[in-house]
């Protein structure tokens, strides 16, 4: 093996590391993003109480929509008043997730009680290298559920489960804003895109340079 081939290979592993130890949340609007911090909770090195960014939150049901790097994680859904942070509770079933890319819950119903109170979103993903956190700042409405936006949606074999529970819970499904009763939530292939936002890293593109790679050299 070449000199050259090595040094491509070892800075390629680097990478991997780096592009799997994250996950974005794009809706609603994070506090904030750092690659660095993101494993510092409860929000990824930001101030839980900022309030500089806040959504509207039908309880009748919001889209939530993410990006992540990690094959398979753990993710857990919770939320807060704004005035007792440190009383966060689960807003919906953890779940299990698998694939790479993006993942839309199109309708997370909030809390019916806490109508017209500030709130805050905790979302953690927990992975094989430790746990990663993001929020973001909402206000909890009356109303009807939130039309889901043509950004919210999954990439080809992107699917989850919810963790094993007492009861049945809800599953919020991909296919759109319902409710129904299930255990598992399935990737809609037809909306497909690829892990890259902004420099967030590209899983499948550094895979294929590495098969690509390997073909011209070997």
């Amino acid at each position: 093996m070449g000199i050259f081939k090595t040094v491509f290979l070892c800075a390629l592993s680097v990478l991997l590391h780096h592009t799997n130890a994250h996950f974005v949340l794009q809706l609603p609007p994070s506090l904030g993003f750092n690659d660095v911090k993101e494993g510092d909770g409860p929000c990824g090195s930001f101030d839980i109480g900022n309030r500089n960014k806040v959504t509207e939150w039908p309880v009748a049901g919001y889209p939530i929509s993410l990006l992540t790097t990690h094959t398979r994680a753990k993710f857990t859904y919770r939320t807060a008043l704004a005035n007792s942070t440190d009383r966060l509770v689960d807003l919906i079933p953890q779940m299990n997730q698998m694939g790479v890319g993006d993942f839309c819950l199109p309708a997370v119903p909030g809390k019916e009680e806490w109508v017209g109170l500030d709130a805050v979103i905790q979302i953690i993903q927990e992975a094989v290298d430790g746990s990663l956190y993001q929020c973001a700042a909402i206000k909890y409405t009356d109303g009807n559920t939130e039309t889901v936006p043509s950004s919210c949606k999954n990439s080809t074999g992107v699917q989850a489960t919810f963790i094993a529970s007492s009861g049945s819970p809800s599953t919020i499904t991909s296919a759109g804003p319902s409710v129904v009763a299930s255990n598992s939530i399935s990737a809609s292939p037809s909306h497909a895109r690829a892990a890259s936002t902004n420099g967030r890293g590209n899983v499948g593109g550094f895979a294929a340079l590495a098969v690509w790679f390997l073909s011209m050299t070997i």
